[in-house]
């Protein structure tokens, strides 16, 4: 019964059939610059790009940057992986919009989630563990427990004292008065045996508190949260940590602020920290009267037993009310179209165990034409009900995710009020307040012709060959199944194609006789044997013998004295055999000195003058001995921290970024002892593999520097990446994060 992932069967040659809605799709990590230098934050980013084949998307100050590689890129998931202070309101509020400006029309074109913690480690933790898990036991502080649609569970009443109800694996739901007068010391406990996969809440609440009873505070306590710790402060007594382990999901479903993250002592941080969250949803506004996000989630998540995750019920939660808003559905005026949080994987896998059967059955069954295809969304009453909205916390519009993305949509027929179709959503408008409940047995249905949406292949570039006649193409393989193969068009006009050619199911192509010197305008699509998708960003390129001069020089000072830190950009031309460094001090700032650096592109220059300042450019040649003007020229000035030998007389342990950061050759490390210790310094993989040992022994205190060449412990190059280094000094511990770029 359970509804993970579509079953697919087919009805005769022609028609297929998708039952439920198991959705997979691209993947896209936003995360800010900043973010990606802790160490730990850049595992959790590395580990949700293995684990769904995802692109990472950056930006230095304002999310809003990505919102164009992100409408390129067409992801199915969007993660936000977002250090804890980063995570306001206002940040949840623009995620909320640029979600759904990917494309032209009014609703979302992904699903979405914010990854964080109070730690780097929680966010680590999250996105590490487990790809899923069934929700079978409920826990619920408020009256509304959907105790019917789960296992076992049991709900309290937020306005009644004592009362609460139990749900038992055989069916039976019984009411109980003889609860505990105040339920915190009771629901901790609870959350602490480790036994539940949801806590829901509602009534008055903030940022960093949950008032147990409702309107007034009465005789029970509070849940809080401060530094990273949920706890429950009874009305009499000491507080009682909530220290819960077990993957679970966090529902503040009719509470204000409760999903906001305001300071470090806020709720949803500490939920991830102490509490076991490994979704987290909530309010980050006042929640009033209109509010509609959370109050429908239960009706795709419960009530529809399986058929979708919990990110995808509250994604489609907000079509639903964004239909409603341009439908102006009776009994609907939310205010909370951006004003709800959700913490988390957005393609966790996390679905209630089926117990009975949904209120209707749900299928797609798609007829593919030459040219289009035909089709139906249809629902099947499995008991006498009304799908439509019945209220703030109640019923929604029947929606089905479509196998696929489609365009050009033409409705056939519909028994429905009104339908949304865009993208890969159906919905049907069926039932409106007023109305009577549809019977059991009762279908609706709509019929539709659609083309499948085809995706422009992503990651397209054009490098030089660097012969001048030549430029060679790659992009990356589409995700539709359906497509055969590719085609690449060009011209000496921006947007104006004069040139075409089929390259079949290769994602890369050199593309030759062309007029050296000239601008060439460049764009690839995929085909299946039903159509042509759309065209891929365009790019420019020239065709040249000589290479172009290199990008991007930027000139850092480490601090360690003599020394400055070169970083420039690759040249694209195919042929590039390396770079050369040309420098001189100031006065009178002529080049004076010249470095072949190889095929490298960092580079520490030493043995240069303190507090003298230098002029820098870079060159490149490429295998023919061709060599490129000069880069434009960058400037810096080595010093000497003082920062390190004042760790050391202040007898506190230190260890510093290697530098240069990322390197290519060689990297320093250094680090400070308060006194005589035994030192350990080793380098990691990301399989958390001790690859090299520089140092394992005791040292003296003071400054020390060990030198990584970016070899094993066997002296073998390891390969580029992302790598580890540990000190552990007596008592003392520090990581960072190096890159290695060969």
């Amino acid at each position: 019964m359970k509804r993970a992932g579509f079953m697919i069967g087919m009805i005769s040659a022609f028609c297929i059939l998708f039952t439920a809605t198991g959705y997979g799709g691209r993947y896209a990590i936003v995360v800010k610059k900043s973010t990606l230098e802790d160490s730990v934050w850049a595992a959790a980013v590395d580990t949700l790009k293995v684990r769904h084949d995802g692109e990472v998307f950056t930006y230095i100050a304002n999310v809003w940057a990505v919102l164009d590689k992100l409408s390129e890129y067409v992801p199915d998931y969007i993660c936000f992986v977002t250090e804890p202070l980063d995570a306001t309101a206002t940040f949840v509020g623009q995620v909320h919009q640029l979600t759904r400006m990917l494309d032209d029309d009014p609703y979302g074109d992904a699903i979405w989630g914010i990854v964080t913690g109070y730690t780097a480690e929680d966010a680590l933790r999250i996105v590490s563990g487990p790809s899923g898990f069934t929700v079978r036991t409920v826990l619920s502080g408020t009256s509304a427990g959907w105790l019917p649609y789960v296992v076992q569970g049991m709900a309290t009443s937020e306005a009644t004292y004592h009362k609460r109800w139990f749900k038992y694996p055989d069916g039976t739901i019984i009411e109980d008065t003889t609860g505990p007068t105040d339920r915190t010391e009771m629901l901790v406990n609870c959350l602490n045996s480790d036994t539940f996969d949801i806590m829901i809440t509602s009534g008055h609440a903030n940022h960093d508190e949950w008032q147990l009873h409702y309107p007034t505070t009465g005789l029970e306590g509070y849940f809080r949260s401060s530094a990273g710790q949920v706890y429950g402060d009874p009305h009499d007594g000491p507080d009682i940590n909530i220290n819960s382990h077990n993957p679970k999901v966090y529902f503040g479903l009719g509470n204000c602020f409760i999903g906001e993250i305001r300071n470090m002592n806020s709720m949803p941080l500490a939920w991830i920290h102490t509490g076991g969250a490994y979704q987290y949803c909530g309010y980050v506004i006042e929640e009033g009267p209109n509010s509609y996000q959370l109050g429908g989630m239960p009706h795709y998540f419960f009530i529809q037993q399986g058929y979708y995750t919990w990110s995808e019920s509250f994604y489609l939660d907000n079509q639903a009310l964004l239909f409603d808003l341009e439908n102006q559905t009776p009994g609907t005026c939310p205010d909370d179209t951006n004003g709800a949080a959700i913490y988390g994987d957005p393609a966790l896998d996390v679905r209630v165990e089926p117990v009975r059967e949904p209120l209707y059955e749900q299928e797609v069954v798609v007829i593919p034409g030459t040219d289009r295809d035909t089709i139906t969304f249809r629902i099947t009453m499995n008991e006498k009900g009304s799908p439509g909205f019945t209220g703030k916390w109640g019923g929604r519009h029947p929606i089905a995710f479509l196998p696929f993305r489609v365009e050009d949509i033409d409705i056939v027929h519909t028994n429905a009020y009104n339908t949304m179709i865009t993208d890969n959503l159906a919905l049907m408008y069926i039932w409106k307040q007023g109305d009577p409940p549809l019977e059991e047995g009762e279908q609706r249905e709509v019929v539709f012709t659609a083309k499948r949406y085809l995706a422009p292949p992503w990651g397209f570039t054009v490098r030089d060959v660097g012969d001048g006649t030549a430029f060679y193409l790659v992009w990356q393989k589409g995700t539709a199944p359906q497509i055969i193969g590719y085609k690449v068009y060009y011209g000496t006009i921006s947007q104006i194609y004069t040139d075409t050619i089929d390259v079949g199911v290769d994602t890369s192509y050199t593309l030759d006789g062309l007029t050296e010197g000239t601008t060439y305008y460049l764009a690839v699509t995929a085909y299946t044997a039903q159509q042509e998708g759309h065209f891929s960003h365009e790019e420019a390129c020239i065709p040249q013998t000589t290479p172009r001069a290199p990008t991007g020089l930027t000139v850092t000072d480490p601090g360690v004295g003599n020394t400055l830190v070169l970083d420039w950009n690759a040249n694209t031309e195919l042929d590039i055999a390396g770079y050369k460094i040309y420098y001189g001090r100031f006065p009178p700032f002529i080049f004076t000195d010249t470095i072949d650096v190889g095929d490298t592109l960092h580079y520490t220059v030493t043995e240069l003058k303190n507090d003298s300042t230098y002029r820098f450019a870079i060159s490149a040649y490429d295998s023919d001995d061709n060599e490129s003007g000069l880069s434009q020229a960058a400037f810096g000035t080595p010093t000497r921290s003082v920062g390190l030998e004042e760790q050391i007389t202040m007898n506190a342990y230190f260890l510093s970024q290697n530098c240069p950061n990322p390197f290519g050759y060689k990297t320093i490390i250094e680090y400070s002892l308060p006194k005589k210790v035994k030192v350990s310094l080793r380098i990691y993989n990301l399989a958390g593999q001790c690859i090299r040992i520089l140092v394992d022994e005791i040292q003296e205190q003071g400054l020390k520097r060990a030198t990584w060449n970016g070899n094993d412990g066997f002296e073998k190059r390891v390969p580029s990446g992302i790598y580890f280094y540990r000190l552990d000094a007596g008592e003392f511990t520090s990581t960072k994060k190096l890159t290695l770029l060969r």
